[in-house]
């Protein structure tokens, strides 16, 4: 295609163009998202979904169980999360913003076309990445992200946490205050009155997002 529109981000990113757009691909937040989940609580992650959660203060330490595709809340606090999944068509659109473009797909063989793209300002239905953090790319206590947190979110399908026998295993885990998020990733193993830490780097990606909240 010679000619079309293409959407960027403010980060520069490709959020969205016309060329093909019929077989498009982007993240949507489910329905009902964000909520809550309560400290030592477990949620069935969908298995086509990625998981994003954050927390006011504190830690936000978690354990993603790939047998049962479960995620269980180990922060000692609650935590707020949401599942992005992949589209095609945008969801939670009617009765939110009033003007502005919207682009639909062909039809269906009943002649429903569906939204692959819109303008109108949806709260808590769109994301926008604001780092992305490669695997092995963190090293404990390092900064993810710099800036005022209030609205930011972090990807936790890789987290790992465990506390018995006098050892502490933490991946992925991650540390927030009001204008940083740090990286926490070690083990720490106690040896009499000694303890002995191991550092461990990030596994897989980690995203970090914000929501787009009007």
């Amino acid at each position: 295609m010679g000619y079309g529109l293409e959407f960027y981000g403010d980060n520069g990113q490709l959020i969205f163009d016309t060329d093909n757009f019929s077989s498009a691909q982007i993240l949507t937040i489910q329905d009902g998202h964000p909520t809550n989940l309560a400290n030592n609580s477990t949620v069935s992650v969908p298995s086509d979904a990625l998981m994003f959660a954050r927390v006011s203060s504190g830690n936000l330490y978690g354990v993603k169980n790939f047998s049962t595709n479960a995620y269980t809340n180990k922060s000692g606090q609650s935590i707020s999360y949401f599942f992005a999944r992949e589209t095609n068509s945008v969801g939670n659109i009617s009765g939110s913003g009033t003007y502005g473009l919207e682009i639909y797909g062909p039809p269906d063989s009943q002649g429903n076309q569906e939204v692959t793209f819109s303008t109108r300002r949806v709260a808590n239905s769109t994301l926008n990445f604001k780092r992305v953090h490669d695997h092995n790319a963190l090293a404990d206590t390092e900064s993810v992200y710099s800036g005022s947190t209030s609205n930011i979110y972090v990807s936790v399908d890789y987290q790992f946490y465990n506390s018995s026998n006098e050892i502490i295993t933490i991946i992925n885990g991650f540390y927030w205050t009001s204008s940083n998020i740090r990286y926490d990733g070690y083990i720490d193993t106690q040896e009499g009155s000694e303890i002995v830490e191991a550092e461990i780097t990030n596994k897989g990606t980690i995203a970090v997002v914000s929501l787009r909240t009007s």
